[in-house]
């Protein structure tokens, strides 16, 4: 098992990296700067960046659907009254807000095989995003 030099395991901040990316892009993009700064190995910069670019898609996702849910009950509210019966049940087959909450158990299970390989001492390998974390981190 390696450490760092400020002796913490290398194994618990990749796994932190993650757990950050649940919480937020925020928490994940805070951790990303914090290795990069202090100049951790290699494998917690680029699991803490994997956990920021996949934080922050989560994230930016989650604001969009989010936001076309809401669009989408506002205007089928808007409708005439004699269309009650069909805005009605329009809302309540809301596919924005099933796909938003499709979208946390994605996020979640994504995560939590993130956040079990990198428990593993890996780096986790994620089709778009490590190709891209692996040009910028060094």
């Amino acid at each position: 098992m390696n450490f760092t030099k400020f002796g913490v395991s290398t194994v618990f901040l990749c796994v932190l990296a993650y757990v950050a990316a649940y919480f937020g892009a925020v928490y994940a993009i805070a951790f990303f700067v914090f290795a990069m700064v202090t100049g951790l190995e290699k494998e917690v910069k680029m699991n803490a960046a994997q956990a920021a670019v996949l934080g922050a898609t989560f994230s930016i996702l989650g604001s969009i659907l989010s936001v076309l849910s809401e669009a989408y009950v506002t205007v089928l509210s808007s409708l005439p009254d004699f269309m009650y019966k069909f805005s009605n049940w329009m809302i309540q087959c809301n596919l924005f807000s099933f796909c938003y909450k499709a979208l946390n158990i994605i996020e979640i299970i994504v995560l939590l095989a993130c956040l079990l390989f990198a428990a593993k001492g890996k780096i986790v390998k994620l089709p778009i995003i490590s190709k891209m974390v692996e040009k910028h981190v060094q």
